[in-house]
């Protein structure tokens, strides 16, 4: 029995370790429930994954996988990252404690930092076999080879960006399966919107949840556990200075929706009109991550918009005080908590938002846009407001949430 690990709401568990074959089952049920519920809002997605997992790569890249997955051995303590979008909070730890997974990008990470590191495709090879082709062999085999190797440390945590696809179902339910004090904490990567479709939050399977503000936690109270608040990632504060700059915020690569890609293509462009034309503002598109890795598509922006942002996240923010135009986005509560005057269009079916903003705008209807840009003009410059130093404030508050929990557990606190 795992009677000396606590569970999220601070008891002892009372289930006994899970067996490889009932944690293969479960990761194939949450990762194929998530599947179902994306189908209806991003089915060109579901099958271009569908059409990978039918074809040979998958049979050879969880052969592969095994041969460059996680090792044994390391620090009594282990801190595994899905990814290295929380490369700041790793920092806190003994980079001999820290196991980063992924690809490239992270692999490189790893190699600069000193971390150790495990690539992720071999998994999600394995998962996707489970999944579309019921090959359940080849994700038993990883889950043993990863269980074997994060078995061995005293105490394990591991940090997620998500529990909803197949590496980070595999993650999630990996932790139930280790002999060890283990626990599983979901960084929220974004911001959530409050949603009318029947598809999950990212974090039900985790242990704990560290979100960016109280409505975010609200949101997922009926649903998640160990909620705390850590806010953003960054301390990013605008410059107060007059308006000169309006940020189209991008949706996603259009294979994702396409209709929502129409949709804010043609709300922008309207919108980008009046800004430029009629008020003399320079007018940047800063596309999503999805669409910079479509040299296709970063063209067709260009083409559209003229510019396109090459600065950080954490530059923008911190730049002078700008329009942020968008849809449901993460970056307009962040930009909203930076001190930025912010813009939401109403033209995303099923996703509202929670988060503070200066005005709510129909998709077709710019002369609001207009009308509001006008008021905000006339407006004084605020006056600057109290600006944290660069960093210590968001790693105190992520600091802060993991003693929070640590004084139920084992676990020490990072220095």
């Amino acid at each position: 029995m795992r009677g000396d690990r606590l569970n999220a709401r601070g008891g002892p568990w009372t289930r006994p370790v899970p067996g490889i074959r009932e944690l293969a089952a479960d990761i194939v049920r949450t990762a194929s429930d998530y599947v179902r519920e994306r189908q209806h809002w991003s089915p060109r997605t579901n099958d271009a994954i569908r059409a990978r997992a039918m074809g040979p790569k998958p049979q050879l890249g969880w052969i592969l996988g095994l041969l460059l997955g996680p090792r044994r051995g390391g620090a009594d303590t282990l801190h595994v990252f899905q990814t290295e979008r929380h490369a700041r909070y790793m920092k806190m730890f003994d980079p001999r404690s820290v196991l980063l997974t992924g690809w490239v990008g992270e692999w490189k990470l790893a190699r600069r930092e000193g971390y150790r590191f495990a690539w992720s495709f071999g998994v999600t090879a394995a998962v996707d076999l489970a999944m579309f082709r019921e090959w359940t062999l080849p994700l038993r085999i990883v889950l043993a080879q990863w269980r074997r190797a994060l078995g061995r440390p005293r105490c394990v945590t591991v940090y997620l960006s998500e529990d909803t696809l197949a590496f980070g179902s595999f993650l999630a339910h990996l932790v139930r399966g280790l002999p060890n004090h283990a626990r599983s904490v979901c960084i929220a990567h974004g911001y959530y919107g409050s949603l009318d479709m029947p598809l999950r939050y990212e974090g039900a399977l985790c242990d704990y949840n560290f979100v960016w503000d109280e409505r975010q936690a609200a949101l997922l109270s009926s649903t998640h556990s160990g909620l705390h608040v850590i806010g953003p990632p960054h301390d990013a504060r605008a410059q107060p200075s007059p308006v000169e700059t309006v940020v189209f915020v991008g949706v996603g690569h259009p294979s994702a929706n396409e209709s929502v890609f129409a949709r804010s293509m043609a709300s922008y462009l309207g919108i980008a009109e009046v800004a430029a034309q009629r008020h003399g503002l320079r007018v940047v598109y800063r596309p999503h991550p999805t669409e910079r890795a479509d040299p296709t598509v970063m063209d067709a922006l260009r083409t559209r918009f003229g510019e396109l942002d090459k600065l950080s996240l954490v530059d923008r923010l911190s730049g002078p005080r700008s329009v942020f135009v968008g849809f449901v986005s993460s970056l307009l509560h962040e930009a909203s908590v930076a001190g930025h005057p912010v813009v939401y269009v109403a033209g995303q079916p099923g996703a509202h938002p929670v988060f503070d903003r200066d005005l709510d705008l129909e998709p077709d209807d710019p002369s609001a846009f207009d009308g509001w840009l006008t008021r905000l003009k006339a407006l004084s410059t605020p006056e600057p407001a109290d600006r944290p130093a660069a960093g210590p404030v968001a790693l105190e508050r992520f600091r802060r949430s993991l003693a929070a929990i640590d004084r139920g557990t084992a676990f020490a606190v990072p220095r």
